[in-house]
């Protein structure tokens, strides 16, 4: 059965097609992908083979090489064969980018280094995964940006934030959505009810109640015509029609002509998606390489999407 807590990002739609900051392989090797069977969370190679046996409360999928898992109730990180290389020992735990990930301790979010030493203090009420050398960070009631050095870009004074892509971040004021370039410009005007990261030159926003496109000048690339959206991975991105998904390319032809019950964004050569009520992996021509078991709930993470 489809496993609705596995959400990533999240938080909410706002948050990233609420936070999936770009993953990347563990080292330079091919990803590893999660999956979860009677309860316990494992990875699979991207043949779906398993290379690391579910043995986890919970898991991320891999960025920078690290996964965050959970080991009765805590949160630590492991490296690709599973072997654990930073404690459990957070209350939360999200992605390494940039060489930093953000971390819960108590009510209050940090960020680690890769060897698990905190490099940005626990100040912040909700923190996101650094991308381009910035990460979006929650207090006192708004959404701002840090660098690196955990020194403000943009100082917290937006009602909600996704992360930066093409140079760009959606962030909303009142009841609309606009972009910011890395100093904290407008470069995008606040028009548009929801808006969603760029990847690969195209972010989701909707306009006249249906989600579109466009390339970081705000021209509509692919007109609205969807009742939902993700984000663009490997030249394609999932799409919702009515109950069902499918993938559209850059140009928002069809990228394959399979439809889904629900459908994740592409990376390492593999998606998650949705068949007959049992989630699955496929890959970029549509084959499918692992699907769970119907006798006992098996599920692979989706990312959010651009669904209310």
């Amino acid at each position: 059965m489809i496993s609705r807590r596995r959400f990533v990002a999240l938080a909410s739609v706002a948050s990233f097609l609420a936070q999936w900051p770009t993953r990347r392989g563990a080292a330079a090797a091919e990803l590893r992908f999660p999956f979860e069977h009677c309860k316990r969370w494992g990875y699979l190679r991207s043949d779906g083979s398993i290379v690391v046996s579910p043995r986890f409360m919970n898991a991320t999928t891999y960025s920078d090489g690290l996964a965050a898992i959970q080991i009765d109730g805590r949160w630590g990180y492991v490296d690709a064969d599973g072997r654990v290389v930073i404690a459990p020992r957070f209350d939360e735990a999200r992605y390494f980018h940039d060489g930093l990930s953000p971390v819960r301790v108590g009510s209050l979010w940090g960020f680690i280094d890769r060897s698990g030493t905190l490099a940005i203090r626990p100040r912040f009420d909700s923190a996101r995964s650094f991308v381009e050398r910035r990460a979006r960070v929650f207090t006192g009631g708004k959404w701002g940006f840090i660098g690196l050095d955990g020194e403000y870009t943009v100082k917290p004074a937006y009602d909600g934030a996704n992360g930066y892509g093409s140079g760009l971040a959606p962030v909303q004021s009142g009841d609309a959505w606009g972009f910011i370039d890395h100093a904290g410009h407008v470069v995008l005007p606040f028009r548009y009810p929801m808006a969603a990261s760029f990847k690969e030159d195209r972010a989701a926003v909707q306009i006249g109640g249906r989600y579109g496109f466009i390339d970081p000048s705000g021209a509509t690339v692919i007109a609205p015509a969807f009742d939902a959206a993700g984000e663009f991975g490997e030249g394609c991105c999932p799409v919702q029609q009515g109950d069902m998904w499918r993938y559209i390319d850059t140009t928002g032809a069809p990228a394959l002509s399979a439809t889904f019950g629900r459908a994740g964004a592409f990376a390492g050569g593999l998606a998650p998606v949705a068949i007959d009520g049992t989630d699955a992996y496929i890959n970029r021509s549509g084959t499918i390489v692992w699907k769970g078991e119907s006798g006992c709930c098996t599920s692979a993470p989706f990312g959010n999407t651009t669904a209310p």
